[in-house]
């Protein structure tokens, strides 16, 4: 599925594409749900992961320092 697919690309070595992904399931919405809450233990999605799933349940994305550790919120930057 695109999904899957999305969830694939995110788990590369780019940083920029790993944020396009999740910035494309973003748009998918609620049929994501589901793999993304099964990334949330994958260290590297784990921030952008908790995000999106704050975000899909209505959080401002100007909270994310409520929603993440400091070290999940550097990760998102490097």
């Amino acid at each position: 599925s695109a999904v899957t697919e999305l969830i694939a690309a995110a788990r590369g070595e780019d940083a920029l594409l790993r944020g396009l992904a999740f910035e494309a399931l973003r748009v998918v919405g609620a049929p994501a749900e589901p793999e993304v809450r099964a990334v949330v233990d994958d260290p590297t999605l784990r921030p952008y992961a908790l995000l999106w799933l704050a975000e899909h349940d209505g959080a401002d994305p100007e909270d994310a320092h409520e929603i993440l550790t400091r070290e999940e919120a550097t990760w998102l930057w490097v």
